[in-house]
């Protein structure tokens, strides 16, 4: 009868008095670092066979000090969790909190252990004698290999946008650039012009030496008067389609073709190449202007004459 109720009661007291983990080796409880680099922390914990130790973590926000990385390597009566820690803002004296690890016995209830921490003391990575600099986190080469049939698919939109644009360019953008055939401005087109080069004459902007905008001028009056008087949309043309327009036609004699690439150019080197011409060159583009408009104007009389006979 007393053989029974012993081992009633050991049968009852059993899990109680079955021994829970205990740190087997104890960390330095002071660690040292230089700025930057990892500091392992670590615990060696013995426990029964069928207890599981599942999880760790820390008793309160670590601030300053990064966590690189976390290890749990469970044994059968021993095991062992590292993490592995680094600071890269500033030096000094920090507190690591404690840690908790839970584990799981034989019954699948969950208890938990408390592990002490420890104090952790950065110090600077120079010396006072050192004057150079060197990185604390290694960089990180992140390479994505690139799909070979994305890589073809790219290259076929470029290869379009660019065929697109050059032909945009060729040919205009799908609408007649032509001029009314009978089209007779309000003004003629010299009174218009010269009056326009007038008043960029008056304005001296040459010897204000604001080259930018003397030439932004002149060529806008040239190309103003181009479409008033030889009825083609100059202001929407390229340097070159208007000076291939007049190529071998009988609008502009070869000296006066001359003239006008001259000052269309030179207009063109000034607003996008960041070009500085000096004072005379300005004023020969002006005067070029003025040529060009006094041996090509026309009277609006000849204009509406030609128009009635036309009719």
């Amino acid at each position: 009868m007393k053989l029974r109720r012993s081992i009633l009661i050991l049968t009852i007291l059993a899990p109680a008095l079955q021994a829970e983990p205990r740190l087997v080796t104890t960390p330095d409880n002071h660690l040292r670092a230089t700025l930057g680099d990892q500091v392992s922390l670590s615990h060696s914990i013995a426990h029964d066979a069928d207890e599981v130790i599942t999880a760790l973590r820390f008793d309160a926000d670590l601030g300053a000090v990064e966590i690189i990385a976390e290890s749990l390597e469970p044994g059968r009566v021993e095991s062992r969790v590292e993490v592995i820690l680094a600071v890269y803002d500033s030096t000094g004296l920090y507190h690591l909190p404690d840690m908790w690890i839970y584990y799981q016995d034989g019954d699948e209830s969950v208890d938990s252990m408390r592990l002490p921490g420890a104090m952790l003391e950065i110090e600077s990575i120079l010396t006072p004698a050192d004057t150079s600099f060197r990185a604390i986190k290694d960089l990180h080469n992140i390479r994505r290999p690139l799909d070979p049939l994305l890589a073809v698919l790219i290259l076929l939109v470029i290869g379009v946008l660019v065929a697109a644009f050059l032909l945009i360019r060729k040919y205009g953008k799908g609408v007649d650039r032509k001029m009314p055939e009978h089209y007779v401005p309000p003004e003629e087109a010299h009174v218009m012009a010269l009056r326009e080069l007038g008043k960029l004459e008056s304005e001296n902007l040459i010897q204000q030496a604001a080259f930018k905008a003397f030439y932004s001028r002149l060529s806008w009056i040239v190309r103003a008067y181009y479409e008033n008087r030889f009825l083609f949309l100059a202001l929407e043309m390229t340097t070159r389609e208007i000076v291939n327009r007049f190529g071998g036609g009988p609008d502009l004699d070869p000296d006066l073709q001359r003239s006008n690439k001259a000052i269309l150019e030179q207009a063109d080197l000034v607003k996008f190449a960041r070009y500085t011409p000096d004072e005379h060159d300005a004023e020969q583009a002006l005067n070029l202007a003025f040529r060009i408009v006094e041996h090509t104007k026309i009277e609006r009389e000849e204009v509406e004459k030609n128009t009635e006979v036309e009719h």
